[in-house]
């Protein structure tokens, strides 16, 4: 976690929005917050303690050599200006929550987020070195029956989970991630949310580890995802398929209120589509709007 915020910040940007901004931040505090006037100052700041904030493209660059994590600030004045290796970007001070910036210096040091926390579980982003203890849990074959396997070749796997990193998480901010029990740090399964090129919706998805089935984490987990999907990131609806035969995911589907529409077929398989909505959802769905 970073203890600095850095602002390099034009004329162009209110100074109004600026000082309550400031004063937000001064609340905090673990996080100190200096305003700077000279991209050159930034080489005295360490990058793993700071985190910039800047609508200046001198800045950014500078930022960026320097290993310094940095969110744009987009205006009028600089919507056309280029900046390089940009991937996060604000429109406003207002309301900015020291958990996004928390999450930009996360994602530009490789650090996986924390997702949510159940009862029971934690839910977090994959890293690769997870993959020796998924090839643990992917080798039963009653957790593979109806899903797609992993790759053969371990490397090759570890190449896929770089790239489902950088690109899925990268870029929509979600996707399947891991669970871990928190009483022993154990990881179980996968759960999260995936996006199919054939459907505008999201759909669910999650394994447990064979060992660990039917002690209701399934359950615990995918509905604190339900909430995060509608929380977070403003889902209306959810998919989910599966196979005919697989009566334990059909029962915990039903448990979560999802309701059967047609078969499908999805990479060469027959399975039946469940979807889910956030305000038919009965007793998940408390709270929600």
């Amino acid at each position: 976690m970073f203890d600095t915020i850095l602002l390099g910040l034009s004329d162009a940007v209110n100074q109004e929005e600026i000082h309550r901004f400031v004063e937000s931040i001064k609340k905090e505090q673990s996080v100190h917050i200096e305003q700077i006037t000279d991209a050159a100052l930034l080489s005295k700041y360490d990058g793993n303690q700071t985190i910039l904030i800047t609508d200046m493209t001198e800045f950014f660059v500078k930022s960026y050599a320097l290993k310094i994590p940095g969110v744009v600030y987009l205006h009028r004045q600089n919507r056309k200006m280029a900046f390089s290796n940009m991937t996060y970007a604000i429109t406003s001070l207002e309301d900015l929550p020291l958990e996004y910036l928390q999450r930009v210096y996360q994602r530009f040091f490789h650090i996986p987020w924390e997702i949510l926390r159940t009862e029971r579980c934690l839910v977090r982003e994959i890293t690769e070195d997870d993959v020796d203890e998924l090839y643990e849990i992917y080798k039963d074959i009653d957790v593979v029956k109806y899903m797609e396997n992993l790759c053969e070749d371990k490397d090759e796997e570890r190449e896929y989970t770089r790239k489902y990193i950088e690109n899925m998480y990268g870029f929509y901010g979600f996707g399947m991630w891991i669970v871990q029990r928190l009483d022993n740090g154990r990881i179980i399964g996968r759960a999260g949310l995936n996006v199919r090129e054939e459907y505008d919706d999201l759909e669910l998805g999650y394994i447990i580890r064979k060992d660990e089935q039917k002690k209701g984490y399934a359950k615990e987990v995918c509905e604190a995802i339900l909430r995060y999907a509608v929380e977070e990131l403003e889902v209306q609806d959810l998919n989910a398929f599966i196979h005919p035969d697989n009566t334990d995911s059909i029962k915990l589907i039903n448990k979560l209120h999802f309701h059967k529409k047609e078969p499908v077929i999805l990479e060469e398989r027959y399975l039946d589509r469940y979807v889910w909505n956030k305000n038919t959802i009965g007793e998940i769905a408390h709270g929600f709007s």
